[in-house]
């Protein structure tokens, strides 16, 4: 049963000419007990929009399973540009192709062969190890001091940047600015974000 409101570690993208390679990919994330959303979980014939959105606005990593029939499939170039925007870790799975058959766009993503799969897996549960008590508290208390709504930090380069510099340098970690801004937005979601005073300029 698809729950807009659900969490998911790994949105999973891809076209119909893929779909068993998908799956494929899909039971092998799941069986290391991560929650996937593809298009398995939309109900046929019923709205998907919003429910498409909260998942990628939620999920931590998105994966895209690309071959020659779907490497310039309209809308995985639009879960993609969704994925860019949030800030979310991007890795490829290739089948059947390699990395220099890819458009130009796709380049300067983590492209991996869908026969490496387990590989690809320790990658992402890499990436997703979540954040402790610690860490959260002091991004919300950092996200307060800068003032730039998570809406905007995508857009807001400088801001995002200051913001994860004073987080690591806090707790000698080394996040990157798309994970800081993951965590803003699902800390966001859960309710454990300050409101901000709104300020004009």
């Amino acid at each position: 049963m698809t729950n807009p409101a659900e969490s998911y570690d790994v949105f999973l993208s891809s076209a119909a000419a893929d779909r068993g390679v998908a799956m494929v990919v899909r039971r092998a994330i799941e069986d290391r007990g991560l929650s996937v959303f593809s298009a398995e979980n939309l109900k046929v014939g019923a709205p998907s929009e919003d429910v498409i959105r909260s998942a990628m606005a939620d999920a931590r990593v998105f994966v895209a399973v690309l071959s020659r029939l779907s490497m310039n499939s309209p809308s995985i170039a639009i879960e993609l540009g969704a994925a860019m925007a949030w800030g979310k870790a991007i890795y490829l799975l290739l089948e059947g192709i390699g990395p220099a058959e890819l458009p130009s766009a796709l380049l300067r993503y983590r492209s991996i062969p869908a026969s490496k799969l387990a590989d690809a897996i320790k990658e992402i549960e890499k990436s997703i190890e979540p954040v402790t008590v610690e860490q959260a508290g002091v991004l919300s208390e950092l996200y307060a001091a800068v003032g730039v709504p998570t809406d905007q930090l995508a857009n807001r380069p400088s801001a995002l940047d200051q913001l994860t510099h004073r987080f690591n340098k806090r707790l000698g970690s080394s996040f990157s600015p798309e994970r800081v801004l993951q965590e803003l937005i699902r800390l966001r979601k859960r309710g454990g974000l300050p409101k901000l005073n709104r300020k004009t300029g």
